[in-house]
This record gives structure tokens, C-alpha cells and sequence, in this order.
């Protein structure tokens, strides 16, 4: 049986510098006072079995390119701060 396939996302027009939202915000300002070392959640996962390497890279780049957070990187220059989506 095939999966459905997903909706196709189509980008809308955005600023030039896209704002932060509360909790980026937030999350930059405690980063820059403390470190945010405390709100990375490491994993790791046991593959048992043959793992196509293949099809594993293919599902974990479409999560990728389907959830733009995964590719933002916060950005700041004298007092303001934005989001830049690679």
C-alpha cells in the first residue's frame, strides 16, 4: 500500500527579517545570559537489523525541508534580533 501523499507547502510572503517570536525571544535572552545547554534534549536511537542508509537520510532531509525551525538559526545585530531560515 502507498502512504498519502503530503499537502504541498507553499511559502507566503514574510519580511526581509523575520521576527522572533516570545519564546525565540525568550530562549535567545537566557541563552546569552546563562547558556541554554539545559534545553538540549540529546537522543540516540538503536537500529537493529539491516538499515537503508538510502531511505533513512531520504526521511530524515523531507522532515527537514518540510519544518523550517529545523533550518533557523537566530540572528542579531546591534539591538535587534531575527530569524534567518536556511
Amino acid at each position: 500500500s502507498s502512504l498519502p501523499a503530503l499537502p504541498v507547502i507553499t511559502a507566503g510572503e514574510r519580511p526581509h527579517r523575520l521576527p522572533l517570536s516570545y519564546t525565540q525571544e525568550r530562549l535567545w535572552f537566557i541563552d546569552q545570559l546563562q547558556g541554554s545547554r539545559e534545553y538540549h534534549i540529546p537522543g540516540v536511537f538503536r537500529l537493529q537489523g539491516t538499515v537503508n542508509v538510502d531511505a533513512l537520510g531520504y526521511g530524515l532531509q523531507q522532515v527537514i525541508n518540510r519544518h523550517e525551525v529545523l533550518r533557523s538559526v537566530l540572528k542579531s545585530e546591534h539591538d535587534q534580533r531575527w530569524q534567518e531560515v536556511l
